[in-house]
């Protein structure tokens, strides 16, 4: 029994328990090079359970190509501006070792009127197509649809060409008029003395226009005296001879035997006039 006048102390509260010792991260002791893999992936941060579940998807994606063949695997350069790298892909995937490569795929592209690709067409599309690294057949595709919208461009520039030389010409017909024969021998004969072409007078309508070539050529024509074998000859003032009058001068200039020799030995007024002439009684009307 207690003496009230002396009480008993209480007892001392117990120690608080030690805390628990912190759990071990799930690949402790492993290999440093195993513990850097699983962080480099972030796996180290998982539980043991989540981090078993990363590993098997990530076998079973590898099952996938357990046993592929090394020619069916491609490795992508990391690097986006490793030229070797990416052509080596490229080939992997089809492309052909050089631009002839493409040449037995190409042949048999057509143009619209059925023609063949020429050999300069079937070298540039090979240089373009190697270039951008393509399989023949993408390769064919692409020059296939090429040359068909090409064509088809050409095609609707070709007839509206047509249909502008074909309003010019008849602009120039009514212009000249009557004289249209004989103007157009005039044209033609500057043109020869001024040594211009066929293809440099296509070349000069195309940016001018036929009538104002042909008049164009026509009035120097007429500055270096070219129309002399069409005027009238009673009197050049009154213009161009009618046919009847081109058929009394030809055959007066036949029956004068000097004449016709020199014509025959090659003289060039002579020929120049009797062209005149012909064309005259020909196509006057």
């Amino acid at each position: 029994m207690s003496d009230p006048g002396n009480p008993t102390p209480a007892p001392a509260p117990a120690p608080a328990p030690a805390p628990a010792p912190a759990e071990k991260p799930w690949h402790d002791g492993l290999p440093a090079e195993d513990v850097g893999y699983f962080q480099n992936r972030g796996t180290d941060k998982l539980t043991p359970r989540e981090a078993a579940v990363a590993a098997s998807k990530a076998h079973r994606e590898a099952e996938k190509l357990i046993g592929a063949p090394a020619d069916k695997i491609v490795r992508l350069p990391t690097d986006p501006n490793d030229a070797e790298g990416w052509r080596q892909v490229r080939l992997r995937l089809g492309m052909p070792q050089d631009e002839k490569g493409y040449a037995d795929t190409l042949k048999v592209v057509k143009h619209a009127d059925g023609s063949d690709l020429s050999a300069e067409e079937i070298a540039a599309w090979g240089k373009k197509a190697f270039s951008l690294g393509l399989k023949p057949g993408d390769a064919l595709t692409l020059v296939n649809e090429s040359v068909k919208e090409t064509d088809t461009a050409k095609s609707a520039g070709t007839v509206e060409q047509q249909g502008k030389l074909a309003a010019q010409k008849s602009a120039l017909a009514t212009n000249w008029g009557t004289n249209f024969d004989a103007n157009m021998f005039v044209a033609k004969q500057a043109a020869g003395k001024l040594g211009v072409t066929p293809e440099q007078v296509a070349a000069l309508e195309s940016v001018v226009g036929y009538d104002k070539v042909m008049e164009m050529f026509r009035t120097i024509g007429t500055k270096i005296g070219e129309d002399r074998f069409v005027l009238n000859p009673a009197n050049p003032g009154l213009g161009v001879m009618t046919r009847e009058q081109a058929v009394d001068r030809k055959t007066s200039l036949m029956a004068d035997q000097v004449w016709v020799k020199s014509y025959l030995d090659g003289d060039a007024a002579k020929k120049a006039e009797m062209t005149a002439l012909n064309t005259m009684i020909v196509n006057q009307r």
